[in-house]
């Protein structure tokens, strides 16, 4: 009777784990969460799964993971950085320039990414001459910034990395703007350089041992988790809903996505 009852105790505080996690997910995505307790606290899934593209995109890439396929039509890491682009986009209300590399095909070099990037932000003078080895991307992926009316340097500048696999603890702490600032800039930077860093899991609050407040501490600027991403993206869903490729790449690695909106 005692292991039963222990048992019944453990299964009980399980369920309310559960539940209360499921409830900070509703919290924190608002109306882009594609699941909604009803009843008796029975999860299901909305209407139009769709509409809810940015969050289950991150979900599905979360559990299956992803491979790099050479050749394959759909690339789900760099699509990541695209929906990271659209979240941080509308978090600062400001200008994006997706740096890493699912940047714009016509911007093929590294060179020619911190040229480009210098002249939208108007600092930074171009790429300076060195002669050490380019990095691809050197842990930038994007670069998000608020221009003031004057146009002149000095603003809000957040330079991001985005982390889609199971490795992302690891990479908490390679991006540096000020050293990326330093070493590739001509020019001095006006402007305080900020970091962020996107991820397609979900940090839950109820790990004190290493959960939100652990990896928000360590991250040394804004972290953005599932539920952050998908819903700062899903203020711009239009934009990504007009890219068919995140849908796509959801029914392929979970097909019966394909007979939900039937």
């Amino acid at each position: 009777m005692q292991i039963a009852a222990v048992g019944k105790a453990k299964a009980e505080r399980l369920s309310l784990e559960v539940i209360t996690e499921i409830e900070e997910r509703v919290r924190a995505t608002s109306g882009a969460y594609p699941f909604e307790l009803r009843h008796s606290r029975v999860l299901q899934a909305r209407d139009e799964l769709k509409d809810y593209t940015a969050y289950i995109f991150c979900l599905l890439l979360s559990y299956f993971g992803w491979e790099q396929v050479r050749g394959a039509p759909i690339n789900p890491r760099l699509l990541f950085e695209n929906l990271s682009c659209v979240a941080a986009k509308q978090y600062f209300h400001g200008e994006v320039c997706q740096f890493g590399t699912s940047r714009d095909d016509e911007i093929s070099t590294f060179s020619d990414a911190v040229n480009q990037l210098c002249k939208r932000l108007g600092e930074g003078g171009g790429i300076r001459p060195t002669h050490t080895l380019h990095k691809k991307d050197d842990h930038v992926d994007l670069v998000v910034w608020r221009h003031f009316e004057d146009g002149r340097e000095n603003k809000l500048v957040f330079f991001g990395q985005c982390a889609s696999g199971e490795n992302w603890k690891a990479k908490l702490n390679e991006l540096q703007p000020d050293a990326f600032w330093e070493h590739w800039m001509i020019e001095s930077k006006r402007s305080p350089l900020g970091r962020s860093f996107f991820i397609p899991h979900r940090i839950s609050d109820q790990d004190n041992g290493e959960g939100w407040k652990y990896y928000a501490s360590y991250a040394r600027g804004i972290l953005f988790d599932r539920c952050r991403v998908a819903y700062w993206a899903w203020i711009g869903n239009d934009e990504v809903l007009s890219e068919s490729r995140y849908f796509e790449w959801c029914e392929s690695v979970f097909p019966a996505l394909g007979t939900s909106n039937e």
